[in-house]
């Protein structure tokens, strides 16, 4: 039926979006955990850090209003670039969250 192939598209869609989610939280932890074991804490790349992850999910969040172009399959080049084009900047943004984070826990505070 229509509705299991939806309902198997929406937990596979959830389950590889929480997936990636946690690998770049993963990820980003251990790379600021490897950045703070040998490079000194700086105020200045940690505010870096954090503007560009807050940038990234702002472009991410607001530019899908603007970004969207509409077809009755979903399946245009212009439709594909905009979903990659967000979950790499929500997936980008948190990556340099938890980059920042992780690399200036307890330092600066």
């Amino acid at each position: 039926m229509a509705l299991d192939r939806i309902v198997r598209n929406l937990i596979q869609s959830y389950a590889l979006s929480v997936v990636a989610a946690e690998a770049v939280l993963v990820v980003g932890f251990f790379v600021g955990q490897a950045l703070r074991a040998h490079v000194p804490v700086s105020t200045g790349a940690i505010v870096v850090f954090q503007l560009a992850g807050a940038g990234a999910f702002l472009g991410a969040t607001l530019g899908t209003l603007n970004w969207r172009e509409g077809s009755w399959t979903g399946e245009t080049t212009a439709e594909r670039v905009d979903r990659w084009l967000f979950r790499a900047l929500q997936l980008g943004g948190t990556f340099l969250l938890v980059t920042a984070t992780s690399w200036s826990r307890g330092a600066l505070g």
